[in-house]
This record gives structure tokens, sequence and C-alpha cells, in this order.
């Protein structure tokens, strides 16, 4: 059996960047490896210029999510305004640079995707390599995490609890099965002012998909036949160059109905 850390991610927005070429910085639909390992960083304390920490994290984990409910894209804009480039002439504040502004500088105009109500479930194991953080530990932190939690970007703050637990299993379609039956249980439960009957409505859906990457130390329990592979690249970080590495992922869809009475 393979021991697990599940806990649940929603929030109204949140935003899983993909690769992001020129002006446009767009959204996957269910979280990527960076943004949930950045998320237990943060719970642990661990700062961005702690580059080995990070590398510890993305090389000890595997993941896998359960997309109960994607959510709706939502698109909207920014912009940016820098001073055209000056020979001899540099700026050692953004205050410089706005006051180096003329009528010839044009603003640039940057696009950026989120998901609306958007609900899923995570789950952690260690590799064989792991020699830092326990899960434990990481539990432990997402329960009292040192720096504030957000779902991809700092403008998208959980809405829910994130419930974490420690289970063993068999396979990964085993243990985020039985984190989804508590989440549901969950919402059941809850009656009266605080009962929000939209959170609840998003996980009636008869079918959701699991994402994995695939571990000889945690079993999917997936039907082969109906598995798709993809590349993401977003793993083992290099922050000063903003560079990700890639890694293999599965894919499969995953059947809801029932499960709650499970």
């Amino acid at each position: 059996m393979t021991r697990f850390l599940a806990f649940t991610l929603y929030g109204p927005l949140c935003s899983w960047g993909e690769v992001a070429v020129g002006e446009e910085r767009g959204s996957l639909g269910q979280p990527t490896k960076s943004a949930l390992l950045g998320l237990v960083a943060a719970a642990l304390g661990i700062e961005r210029s702690q580059a080995e920490e990070h590398l510890a994290l993305h090389r000890d984990l595997g993941m896998a999510v359960l997309a109960l409910n994607p959510g709706r894209p939502l698109r909207d804009f920014q912009t940016v305004e820098v001073p055209r480039h000056k020979q001899g002439v540099s700026h050692a504040t953004r205050r410089e640079e706005i006051l180096g502004l003329d009528d010839r500088d044009n603003p640039i105009i940057s696009y950026r995707e989120y998901r609306m109500d958007s609900i899923y479930l995570a789950a952690l194991w260690q590799r064989e390599t792991h020699s830092g953080y326990d899960l434990e530990q990481i539990r432990q932190a997402l329960l009292e995490p040192r720096f504030t939690l957000y779902l991809g970007r700092k403008s998208c703050p959980p809405a829910w609890p994130l419930d974490p637990q420690l289970m063993e299993a068999d396979t990964i379609k085993e243990a985020v099965s039985r984190a989804a039956r508590r989440l549901f249980a969950c919402l059941e439960s809850i009656q009266g002012p605080g009962r929000d009957p939209r959170l609840a409505d998003l996980v009636q859906n008869q079918r959701g998909s699991l994402h994995w990457e695939p571990d000889p130390t945690a079993p999917s329990g997936m039907d082969r036949a109906s598995v798709l592979g993809f590349v993401r690249r977003d793993t083992r970080p290099q922050r000063g160059r903003w560079q990700f590495m890639p890694r293999d992922e599965s894919q499969a869809g995953f059947d809801l109905d029932g499960i709650g009475e499970a």
C-alpha cells in the first residue's frame, strides 16, 4: 500500500499557468505541479530564494489531481507601460521608469486567464528518493501555514478548508475516491445559514477527470485503455530564469456517479 496526503482546493477564482508566450497568460483546467508544490512550499515557510528546498519537493513528491469541476474560463487584461530603450539611460526604480515616459511610449496589453468556481482534490505521495519533508509535516503545515496560500496567483485565495488527510491506499484511484466521499459527506452535513448550495452544486457532475504522474510507487488503478498521455513543463523550477522542466502526465475520465454512497 502507498501512503497519500489528500486535500481539497476550491476558490471562486484560480489560475494554473501553462507555457506562456508573449503577452498571453493562459490557464489549464487543473493545477500544475509547480502551483501545487508552490502552495505546499508556502505552507512550510519555504521562500522563493531557497531553490534546493523547492527542487527537493519536486524530486521527492508525486502528485495526482481529481478535477471534480474545472470551472468556467474568465479572461481579463492588464496594461504595463515602460519607457523605450534609450542609449546610455538606465532606471534604478519603477518610479524612475514612470518619470521617464513620454508621449511616444505605448502601454503593452497582457492577457490573463482564470477559472471560476473550480473544485479539485489533490493527492501527494512520497517517492523512493524521499529525503526531505514527510507527509505528516506537510499535513501540519497545510493546517497552520507559515505564508498565505493561494490558488495559482496571489489574487486567488482558497475559499474552503483544505482539510488535509493522511491515508493508505492501494491505488491513486482509491485514495482520491475516499477523499471525494469525505468531501461530499461534509457538504451534505452543512445545514442552516452556513450552507452554501452553490458549492454543493459544483460536485454534482457525473464525471470528472483524474490527472497523475506515472510512478511505480503509486499505481493509478485506472483502465489503461482510457488513459491519455501528456508532457507538462511545470516541474523543477529555475526561479532565476522562470523556467520549468518537462514531466509526463497521464489523464483519464473519472466516474463520480454514486461515489458519495460508496
